[in-house]
């Protein structure tokens, strides 16, 4: 009987409701409330994301995939170069291949050319006489267009082992320690909200805007003091965005 009272009571009663705005320019963000935020132990709440912004600097080329070697058998000669990191297409992987090995061998003829196989989404790269690509050296572009790690060079025109992944992140996952009740590949975890990745093309602005947002229950508790939140991918690692600003807004309420 009393559990049904205080049913009716927390039904009947005004109800709190809070809006938080976030701004921060790193992915994995951390705000302590000042005050904190109190709320009854008699009453449950939910958290809701309402928008998301930030400028699409997501790069699929960076410190961890950017090399690309080659040797000279005819000058008996090893070469390495690194891509700047930045978001590529195959054309412009290609261009700045060509560009950086040209100014390691400006006399070499015709050139390394990295192409696209539309019918089986495989890369295809056509190798000069007297060179071999490096196939075995850590952080190689080469994984992304396809080709496995093997010790030989490769040589000729050669087509990928597998299909390029061009696009490393498939989702925006917005992770927040205060709610629970969500899934991601199967495992429990905090995702408060997700969207697909490159929704605009990069340089543009993603603004999320949620027209009937899902709201998760909160951890119990009575006072919140902290928030810490994530933008992660679908492998839960932290997307870069290049110190470009991300805000939100998310609104919690009792319900």
């Amino acid at each position: 009987m009393e559990e049904k009272i205080l049913e009716l009571q927390n039904y009947l009663s005004n109800k709190d409701q809070y809006l938080i705005n976030i701004t921060s320019n790193k992915s994995d963000i951390k705000y302590q409330f000042n005050p904190p935020l109190e709320l009854s132990p008699n009453r449950n709440y939910k958290l809701g994301l309402l928008w998301f912004s930030a400028y699409n600097t997501i790069f699929n080329v960076n410190d961890t995939n950017n090399n690309f070697a080659i040797y000279d058998y005819k000058n008996s000669k090893y070469y390495q170069v690194k891509l700047d990191p930045g978001a590529y297409e195959i054309t412009q992987i290609n261009k700045e291949i060509q560009g950086k090995i040209k100014e390691k061998l400006p006399d070499l003829k015709p050139s390394i050319d990295i192409t696209l196989d539309k019918s089986t989404s495989k890369s295809i790269i056509k190798i000069p006489e007297n060179i071999g690509v490096d196939c075995n050296i850590d952080k190689s572009i080469l994984r992304m267009l396809g080709f496995n790690k093997t010790k030989e060079y490769i040589k000729g025109t050669v087509k990928s082992d597998n299909i390029v992944q061009i696009i490393q992140i498939s989702t925006i996952n917005i992770d927040c320690n205060l709610v629970s009740g969500s899934y991601i590949n199967g495992k429990k975890c905090n995702i408060l909200y997700s969207f697909p990745s490159y929704t605009v093309p990069v340089g543009h602005k993603i603004i999320e805007r949620i027209s009937h947002p899902v709201y998760l229950p909160i951890l119990k508790t009575s006072i919140i003091s902290s928030i810490h939140i994530k933008i992660i991918n679908e492998d839960q690692d932290l997307i870069n965005f290049n110190g470009e600003e991300i805000s939100m807004s998310l609104e919690l309420k009792q319900v």
